[in-house]
Parts: C-alpha cells; structure tokens; sequence
C-alpha cells in the first residue's frame, strides 16, 4: 500500500569479508544500510516507504569481501509492516482466533451477488445468526481500522500508513482556526494546548512586523501592531481635505480629515461596501439592526456631501467602513 513502510532486520555475523549490507527492493531504487563491523555479531535493520518505485518489500542481505571471500552468519531475520525496527519476534507467537462466516450463510447475510462474488457488507435485515461469525473485509476496507480518541472517545475509522504516524512528542495535538485579522486571512494551525504559549486578551490579533526604514529611525527592527494606518504620500497622491461631523461629550464637533482624491472630487475608496455604508444605514437609528457607527458622511472643503458607499483610502484607520 503507498505510503506503509516495511522493516527487514537481521542479527549477522561476519567472520570473513569487509562489509555487511542489508536492502529493501531491487535495482538503482532499492534502499540499503551496510555496517563494516566483522567477527562480532551486530543487529542492522533498513526501513521503507511503499511508493511507485517500491511495490514489492524483497530483501537481500549480503557480505562483500576485496578478495571474493566471505563467510557470513545470518539469524533472527524479520520482516514487518513497520516504520521502525520492534525487534525479533518469532512468526505466530500472536494469535487471534476468529469463527469466519460459512459459505451456506453468505447468501442469506452478504449484500447481494456481484461479478466477483459477494459484497461482504451484513444486508441491514440479516438475520441474528449472522452476527455470530466474523464478516470478511471487501478488498477497498483492507487496512480500515477504528480508531478512538483518549481525550472525548470520538469513534473515527480510518486507513492509516505509516507516513500518518507522528512522534510521541506530538501527543495531544489539535487544529486550532485563527480569525481573520487587518493583516493575514483565517488559517487552520497545529498545536499542543499544554505546550502552547497563551496570550492575554488585550494582545488579540497582534502581529509582528519587520521596520524596514532607515536605521536610525528604527529600520530592521521588529514591531507589534493589532491595526494600522493606510497612509499616502502627499507628494505621489493627490490628497484633499474633508470633514465630517463626530458626536463628542459637548455635542457634534466637525472634524479634518485628510484623505485621498478619487474622481469627481470625492475620497477615493478601495473596495465596494456598500452593504455597510449607504445612506439609509448612515441615517439608520441607533436601535436599528441597521446601524453602523462607522459609517459617516463626508464634505469636501466646498461644502459638497459625500456619503460613501465604500472603504475609503485615507490616512486613519483604514479598517473602517465609512
């Protein structure tokens, strides 16, 4: 199966000879471990991953010599569907012992006839007795296993090779699904809640940034930021200065802001909110579902409205929906 892994492992013995190999498969793609150790017996073993190149787990085990001749000991030989060596074990010393179904049952407990015989699927209204037998496996459910989880013993089957095992080290991992922020779009993490570093709820959707100015003002230098600021140049854009009206403790205040020109003489946006920001939701009151508090209405230094239905360009918060 691609992606299982095969272990051939053997204790040898060379009394004759400058080297010992050990290999998995044939040809240029088989993978082989040598030791160069003589009249001392040595456990060597070599591991494979099934793939396209490796579909049949042959062996060899091999003494070589300068002079052609070579005495080797060879005992303890073992072959196992494993990622790694378990070391000797005699074939058959685990046994399980299982009553299989009898063939003048098939019919009355398989699903139906297929071209290669039946489908060994239990028919939902078999009969007790069929559930007193061991069903054979389909060929698509060889190597299909249940698995349970310690943590909340949620029940998975699953067809796993040795590729999805991981190390003891990563015990207890789980995927975590970080928000979307001002930066980065969701994205799916793996961790360790116990080795996991936490942080406090202040620090939600901080993210590091490289300062890459000049080094005297700082440049090269790593910052944390949780929201920034879209600003334009004022020598490369064109900028205009609007206002708008903000309640405040002491009443409505008109407040400068110095934004972007877009055509028309109007502020220039980034992309279409309309759904957040339009004149029925600006005029929305606040018990309204509606309602948007970042939604505003802008002048222009002539005294022309504007309320935009889009994410403008400016030089404040560039998160807001105005």
């Amino acid at each position: 199966m691609p992606g299982d892994a095969s272990t051939v492992s053997a204790d040898v013995y060379l009394a004759r000879g400058n080297r010992t190999a050990i290999a998995l498969g044939s040809g240029t793609t088989r993978k082989t471990y040598e030791s160069t150790v003589t009249n001392s017996w040595q456990h060597i073993s070599v591991t494979r991953t099934a793939d396209n190149t490796f579909l049949v787990p042959s062996f060899s085990i091999t003494g070589y010599s300068t002079n052609g001749s070579v005495i080797l000991y060879v005992k303890n030989i073992k072959l196992e569907m494993s990622n790694w060596d378990t070391g000797f074990s005699s074939y058959g010393a685990s046994k399980i012992y299982q009553k299989v179904l009898p063939n003048y049952l098939a019919s009355a407990c398989y699903v139906g006839n297929t071209a290669n015989g039946y489908s060994y699927e239990l028919k939902p209204d078999a009969p007790d007795i069929c559930f007193n037998y061991a069903r054979q496996c389909n060929q698509s459910e060889v190597g299909c296993s249940l698995f349970k989880s310690d943590k909340s013993n949620f029940d998975v089957p699953a067809k796993v090779v040795s590729a999805d095992y991981c190390p003891g080290e990563c015990v207890g991992y789980d995927v975590y699904v970080s928000r979307e922020t001002h930066f980065n779009s969701s994205q799916a993490e793996n961790l360790i809640p116990e080795t996991a570093i936490s942080c406090s709820a202040e620090v939600v959707g901080c993210s590091e940034f490289t300062n890459l100015d000049d080094t005297g003002m700082g440049g090269e230098q790593r910052e944390y930021y949780s929201a920034l600021k879209h600003c334009a140049k004022p020598g490369q854009t064109t900028c205009g200065n609007f206002y708008a009206w903000e309640g405040t403790d002491n009443g409505y205040q008109l407040r400068l802001y110095t934004l972007q020109m877009g055509s028309g003489g109007h502020p220039a946006t980034i992309s279409n909110d309309s759904a957040l920001c339009n004149a029925t939701i600006f005029h929305a009151p606040v018990t309204s579902p509606l309602y948007n508090p970042d939604c505003q209405e802008f002048y222009n230094a002539a005294g022309q409205s504007f309320r935009p239905h889009y994410k403008i360009l400016d030089n404040q918060d560039y998160t807001r929906d105005w």
